[in-house]
Formats: structure tokens, sequence, C-alpha cells
């Protein structure tokens, strides 16, 4: 999400956006438990989401420590951003401003992409302080920094493969795998002698290969991937909301509930300097008391100031959005009820879930027939909605919610990800991602959109530049520089966030 700065007391925080600066390095940070100085001063530095949607990461420098919240990584690159970007979409995500050497500790808002995408390159240079998060953010980010590790194409590695696997790769037999972590017993079981190695993006890596011999395919390792998940996990601290944590000497650190989704926090720095307590406080991104799974954000204490996310932070939703739901319902049953494809493009975590407790509400009502085929393209995210059933009880729901056992399983969903190969009609489908503009979701939109049986439902933001902001564009739902949703409209059916 977008930051903007709010000084709520004239008090000198400083704030610099769309600061990158270049090869800037600083001193290796002590270990968080080792710093003896006092705070002397309180600067305030935010680097991504700043201007623009994804890359959180901010750094509060006090003097005697460095401390980041978040590390996020950037959305795909859009053809209309090029201009106004100063480097690639890909290749910033593959950047830190800073060095993770003079980062003493990470404060995470919560699990989504955005805000932990950039992580594995964090501790790859270097960064091995704790990471700070709820409990729910922990359960939730194995299952995020997996998808990221495996998937980041742009990231560049040192990349080894056996050269046999490689022969065996060109007459077609199966894919060659490439490994890149040191952690890894197949890599390490490679011999000297049948080893390739090279150090470039993955996307490189496959081009090269099918430059070679086109018949050659390549896949990520899923062991390295384990190996560097659990590197990162290892460095994770859990903390309770609403209990105060001494960090270092004059600096202590509040996690508060954001009610965004499972484990979001606003991040309160309380730091002493000179004899004199501030506040500070980021908000991570903020959720609204109209949930129906979440309870809303926890109100925030006085402070003297405050960093809020600016694309849904200071926004006031009106409680008409729950009559929006209810018409997503009920488009939903319209669209199965005639006999067509419902598809509703989706984020593996929490929009996914949202989706499935509304389809459990419509059968709930008798609206939407249970016995229609309910079929999800993301293992992630069904193994994120196993993560929300197993812990309903843990205070992360609404009452409501928490003691319905079905609450995430609407009658009709696989269990299984992926789709048959051809597809019943009628049927509901749920996709990666929410924007059209990877995954299932891209590769879909050829086959299905030009279907009159086909309705496409957008729940969630969409970039102007996406192929969902200009479908929504195209069928006059959406104009630059606005959020401008509607309920129900063929193709496209948009719920509100």
């Amino acid at each position: 999400m977008g930051i903007a700065p709010i000084i709520v007391r004239g008090f000198w925080v400083v704030a610099l956006l769309l600061a990158l600066p270049k090869g800037y390095a600083g001193e290796p940070a002590p270990a968080a438990g080792q710093i003896t100085s006092p705070p002397s001063r309180i600067v305030a530095t935010v680097y991504g989401a700043a201007g623009e949607v994804a890359g959180s990461l901010s750094v509060l420098d006090t003097g005697s420590a460095r401390w980041m919240i978040d590390c996020g990584a950037f959305a795909p690159e859009r053809e209309v951003e090029k201009e106004k970007r100063p480097e690639p979409a890909a290749q910033q995500s593959t950047l830190l401003p800073v060095d993770g050497r003079s980062i003493a500790a990470v404060f995470i808002t919560h699990a989504h992409t955005d805000h932990v995408g950039r992580l594995p390159l964090l501790v790859e240079g270097g960064f091995g302080g704790p990471l700070y998060l709820t409990d729910a953010t922990a359960e939730l980010l194995p299952l995020m920094l997996r998808m990221q590790v495996r998937y980041d194409e742009g990231r560049p590695r040192s990349w080894t493969w056996s050269k046999q696997a490689y022969e065996r790769a060109r007459t077609g037999q199966r894919p060659v795998t490439v490994h890149w972590h040191a952690g890894c017993p197949y890599r390490n079981a490679i011999a000297q002698k049948n080893l390739e190695s090279a150090r470039l993006s993955f996307n490189e890596l496959a081009a090269r290969f099918e430059r070679q011999d086109q018949a050659a395919q390549v896949t990520p390792c899923r062991r390295c991937t384990d190996e560097e998940v659990a590197s990162i996990v290892a460095l994770c601290r859990r903390v309770g909301y609403g209990k105060p944590t001494e960090v270092a000497p004059g600096v202590s650190v509040t996690l508060r509930d954001a009610g965004h989704i499972p484990g979001s926090a606003s991040v309160l720095f309380e730091v002493r300097v000179a004899d004199k307590k501030r506040r500070v406080l980021f908000s991570g991104d903020v959720g609204n008391d109209l949930s129906p799974l979440f309870a809303g954000p926890q109100p925030a204490p006085d402070v003297d100031a405050v960093f809020i996310e600016a694309t849904y932070g200071p926004t006031f939703r009106d409680p008409s959005v729950r009559d929006e739901r209810a018409q997503f319902r009920r488009s939903v049953a319209e669209v199965v009820g005639g006999g067509g494809v419902a598809w509703i493009a989706v984020f593996a975590l929490d929009r996914t879930q949202k989706i499935l407790h509304e389809l459990h509400l419509a059968q709930q009502e008798g609206m939407l027939s249970r016995r229609v085929p309910i079929y999800c393209t993301s293992s992630t995210a069904l193994e994120i909605t196993g993560i929300y059933r197993q812990h309903r009880h843990d205070a992360w729901f609404r009452d409501l919610p928490a003691r319905d056992p079905s609450a995430w399983s609407p009658e009709g969903l696989r269990k299984s990800a992926g789709l048959p190969k051809n597809l019943p009609y009628p049927s509901l489908l749920l996709t990666t991602s929410g924007m059209l503009d990877n995954g299932w979701s891209r590769m879909l939109l050829s086959r299905l959109a030009s279907e009159k049986s086909t309705t496409i439902f957008l729940v969630g933001y969409q970039d102007p530049a996406s192929p969902g902001g200009m479908l929504m564009r195209a069928v006059g739902l959406l104009r630059e520089g606005t959020r401008d949703q509607a309920s129900s409209i063929r193709p496209a059916a948009v719920l509100p966030s």
C-alpha cells in the first residue's frame, strides 16, 4: 500500500519520500540485544510504497541503531509505468536501499508479499537480526515466503546443476532441477566434475537453456526453497498485540492490531531522546470495522507522528458496503443459476478466504446451489485457508466465523488445486492473481474472457494499468486516479475491498 506522512505535532521526524540512495552501506549493526548507547535522534525514511502501491520499506534511525519496518516486493511492471519508474519493478525488487548488515531488527506489519517479499534479499545480503511479528503473521509468513522465493524469477542467484541432468533434459525426459542454497543436500551431492554453475536470474537462466537447446526445461529446486525459507523463519520473534518490547536502551516497540488480515499490525515506536519520550506510529495496511471476519483496527494512541498507508488508510467506509456484499452473493448465484461460469480473481492470502466465506453464506441463505463445483487454482491459497480453519478459535476473527467450522468451506470446494481439462457448466472458479496480471488468472484470460457464459468478478483493488484495471476501464467502471467500483456487470463484477 502507498504511504503518506502525517506530522501530528511539529516534531523533528524527517520523512524522505521516494528516496533511494545509491551505494549507501552504513556500518554493520550490533545485535539488537548488544546496543548500549542511548538514542540521539529520530529520522524516518520511507523507501517504498511512497507515491505508488507495493514495495513497502521504511527505516527509523535512532542514532544508536537503525530499525526497518517491512521489506516488501514491488508489483509487476505495467506498460504505462515504465517511464515513471527509476528502474523496472522486477529490477527494483532485486535491490535494497540500505545494507542489510546496518539494520538491527525488522518489524513486519503483515504477511502480504508487498510487505515481506524482499526479506530473502535482505537475509542474503547479511541481515541476521530478529524479525518481530505477531503470532498470526508468523503462521502465514512461511507460505508467502515460499511462494515468493520459488517464483521470484528476477533475483540473481548462484545456480548449480548436474551436467547429467541437463543432458537428460535435452532429450525431453524431464526438466533439469537447478539449485542455489548452500544448505540443500541435493546440491551438495553433485560431484564436482559433474557440476555446472552460473549467477543470473531464473528468467535469464531459462532463456540461456532455451538458446542452447529448446527441449531443455528448467525448474527451481523445492528443497532449496524450503532451506531458504527456513533460514528466514529462524529469525522470527513472536510478539503479542499491545505488549511493549524493549529492543534497545531507550527504544520500545508495541504492535497494535491493524484489522487488515490475520496478524496485521501497526508499529508503535517509543523513543527516549534527551530525557523526552517521543512516539512514532507506522500504520501498516489498515482494515475497517465493516469486515465480516475482522473487528477492525485498534484506535491509534496519542503520538507525535504517524506514517499512514494512503491507499485505504484515510478512507471512510460507508456501511452500505454490507449491501454490496449481499449483491455480490446474488450476482454469483445468478451466474451459476443460469448455467454459466463465475470466475473470481483473487489473491492467495485473505481475499480467497473472504470469497470462500461469502460463498458459504450464499449457500446458507439458499441462493447458491451446494452442488455447483468450486475450483481454486492456488495450492497456497488452499493451505492458507487451512490455517484460517485451524486458528478460528485463536481470537483472529469475529465471533460468528470463529464459531462456524464451515466458515471457509463452502460445499463443492475441491480439495486439490487446479482445474479439470473440461470445465463443467455451471461452476465457480477462483484464480490468482486478483488483478489478472499473472498466474492462472493471466493464462485463462484468452480462454474464458470472451465466452458469453463467463462472468468475471474483480474483488479487490485494481491497478489502473493491470489487466483487471484495463478491463474495468473498458466497461466504464474505472477512471484514472479513482477507485470507482460497482457491484455487478458483465463481463466484470466488482466487490469493494
